[in-house]
């Protein structure tokens, strides 16, 4: 992989290095762990290419693919929620805020800052200095509890007009949808990927609720096995979250909002016939 720079292509070797101490950072949990990383990588850039969403500039492309790469890195495989309530060191640490986004952001900015690892080193200046916020900026975006805002005010803008993508602001906006959306993107592709990362999710979450019992805190929502019904679950999520996201993702790049839709039709099928022969 080489980069663009003004003083010629950044060493191959540092890239390499960036993303393979990426991956070793990531822990082996059931959901949030290297390969889940990998997935909205990949989702992200088929994204990219089949949209035809050629308007951002090469620190902008890139920032959005360090992004998909970092933003769970080292994920606990418990939310911020018990982290807060058992007074964790990390929610000590980022004050309660966006605790688990704030630590996969700076965790991967500790990495960049090493030297052997530091590729950006090869960049303009400004480059540089807009890639590390916007790879900041996007993994913020990824956290749930800014999740109504951003679709309000995406809503909002795709109501009054398209976004211009001949506009940074507008850019960083669709890069934010980008990522947001390939963070869930599993529910596009084969129903079996659908199910074994929709199962991968609710062992994180079981396991959380079993933690929670044993630290004697209230369980948290959709982590009691015994209370949760797995393919309303999984109904619920690609009605309130998937596909208003996909719908907003056809609106950047129309020529993505029939294949999403149907991707997503497919998925929903599928579960609701679960949900029938239950």
């Amino acid at each position: 992989m080489v980069l663009w720079a003004d003083n010629g292509f950044a060493a191959d070797a540092k890239v390499s290095a960036f993303f393979a101490a990426v991956e070793a950072g990531y822990q082996d949990v059931p959901y949030h762990n290297a390969l889940h990383a990998a997935d909205v990588l990949h989702s992200l850039n088929c994204f990219l290419v089949a949209g035809n969403l050629t308007r951002f500039s090469p620190p902008e492309r890139m920032a959005a693919m360090v992004a998909a790469c970092v933003h769970d890195l080292g994920h606990p495989g418990i939310a911020s929620s018990l982290l807060i309530a058992a007074r964790a060191p990390l929610a000590l640490r980022y004050n309660d805020r966006a605790v688990l986004e704030q630590y996969h952001a700076c965790s991967a900015m500790t990495l960049l800052a090493q030297p052997e690892n530091d590729f950006t080193s090869a960049l303009p200046p400004s480059d540089a200095r807009l890639l590390r916020r916007l790879v900041i900026e996007l993994v913020l975006q990824t956290d749930m509890a800014v999740h109504a805002n951003f679709m309000a005010e995406m809503g909002r803008r795709v109501a009054e007009e398209p976004l211009d993508l001949t506009r940074a602001a507008d850019r960083e906006l669709a890069l934010e949808l980008l990522l947001k959306c390939a963070d869930v993107g599993s529910c596009m592709k084969s129903v079996a990927g659908a199910v074994r990362w929709g199962c991968a999710i609710l062992t994180e979450f079981f396991n959380q609720g079993e933690l929670e019992r044993s630290l004697g805190l209230p369980v948290s929502p959709f982590c009691s096995r015994a209370d949760v019904r797995v393919t309303a679950m999984q109904l619920s999520f690609l009605e309130h979250v998937a596909g208003p996201l996909f719908e907003l993702l056809g609106c950047l790049a129309p020529v993505l909002a029939a294949p999403t839709a149907d991707r997503v039709a497919r998925t929903r099928t599928f579960f609701l016939s679960q949900e029938d022969s239950s």
